[in-house]
């Protein structure tokens, strides 16, 4: 009797365990084994709506991916609204990011999604933002409408783009429903992937400057020397960060530069890219230790391509065209306004004047209506 009792409840827990297993895998969860008991992690089948800030190549690709139903803010003038929801994908340059996080409500910022190339862990920090959820993007999208070219290789045919964080999910639904690859990570693998990553952007574009060539020409014409760069900085990386890396870095890198060839070269971003790995050779330097990466230090700051120089420059006269642009738009608005207290002026309406101030780097410096006329039109109207 006692065995049968046994038996009966054997049957029983297996067919409930039978049943719970087809429960999990329809509803689209996962069984974490680690556990003595079963327990569900929920992964959502369905692509949260939420923002896309920037229009450009992959903004514009997230948000028709998605049948248009994210919020798209394609222009800076454009706000997050106040009560808003679900994840709000960065699709901007890293220079952008410290003005859009000002903008976003606090209780939004869990939710922005970083997509940039570059080291953003320190400036994360900095923000409070160093759980959000970042992704490295392997796709390309030559032009805007067309259709993006997945970052697979003959070492990685599985695909390369990957994300961690909050929103890693959302990120690779929303990737695979238009047929790309996107894995999801956790904090620490996602770090070496993303240095590796770090790694081939910088030895790749300071080749390819020095010899003015595409990343697949770089692979193909001058290969002893980028694998060489990709080793020291490796090393470097692995030095700074105190981790190790898996073996083949320089295979793995070289085999992604055979599957972009197309792609340019150039410096950019030099402070979020290989500015990370100046600042650490000057920190050796600084204690006299040696330089973890001479041949790329060799590289930026050779005379022949002056290539540090040029990376700095190009910087600068960004900064100055957008001050510039800015000083425009001030002088413009400042005209604006004191021709509209004019015209109140004129209609009686006391208004308080506009007080331009020379020395200011944005006063106009031929303003059409000074302080003084405004108050001469003021009094003209009173005696009327």
């Amino acid at each position: 009797m006692v065995t049968l009792s046994c038996v009966t409840l054997l049957i029983s827990w297996w067919l409930v365990l039978i049943c719970s297993r087809a429960t999990v895998k329809k509803i689209g969860a996962t069984i974490d084994p680690s556990c003595h008991r079963y327990q569900l992690k929920m992964t959502s089948t369905d692509i949260v709506p939420g923002a896309i800030i920037g229009g450009g190549r992959i903004g514009s690709y997230l948000y028709e991916s998605n049948g248009g139903k994210d919020l798209l803010l394609s222009s800076r003038s454009q706000t997050l609204p106040p009560n808003g929801a679900g994840p709000i994908y960065i699709c901007t340059r890293n220079n952008d990011l410290a003005a859009i996080i000002e903008s976003t409500p606090l209780e939004r910022r869990e939710d922005l999604v970083f997509l940039q190339n570059g080291i953003l862990t320190e400036f994360l920090e900095t923000k409070g933002l160093s759980e959000n959820t970042q992704a490295l993007i392997y796709f390309a999208v030559s032009k805007k409408g067309e259709k993006p070219i997945d970052g697979k290789t003959d070492l990685n045919p599985e695909g390369l783009t990957a994300a961690t964080g909050k929103w890693a999910n959302d990120l690779s639904l929303r990737l695979r429903s238009g047929g790309l690859s996107c894995h999801v990570y956790d904090k620490e693998k996602f770090e070496i992937a993303m240095l590796e990553k770090h790694i081939w952007i910088c030895a790749f574009m300071a080749v390819g400057s020095k010899y003015k060539c595409t990343v697949g020409e770089v692979e193909a014409n001058h290969n002893q020397e980028v694998r060489a760069v990709i080793a020291e900085l490796t090393h470097s990386a692995a030095t700074r960060c105190k981790l190790s890396f898996p073996p083949g870095v320089e295979d793995r890198l070289c085999a992604y530069a055979r599957s972009v060839s197309h792609f340019p070269t150039a410096l950019k971003e030099f402070e979020w890219r290989n500015g990370w790995f100046m600042e650490h050779t000057l920190e050796r330097m600084k204690v006299l230790q040696p330089d973890p990466s001479p041949l790329h230090t060799e590289l930026i700051m050779s005379a022949e391509g002056n290539l540090f120089f040029q990376a700095k420059k190009a910087f600068a006269a960004k900064m100055d065209a957008i001050s510039e642009r800015a000083r425009k738009n001030y002088e413009i608005s400042q005209e604006i306004k004191a021709y509209e207290q004019y015209q109140r002026a004129k209609q009686g309406i006391k208004t308080t004047p506009v007080v331009l101030d020379p020395n200011s780097l944005y006063s106009p410096t031929a303003a059409r209506f000074t302080q003084r006329q405004l108050q001469q039109q003021q009094q003209q109207s009173q005696q009327q």
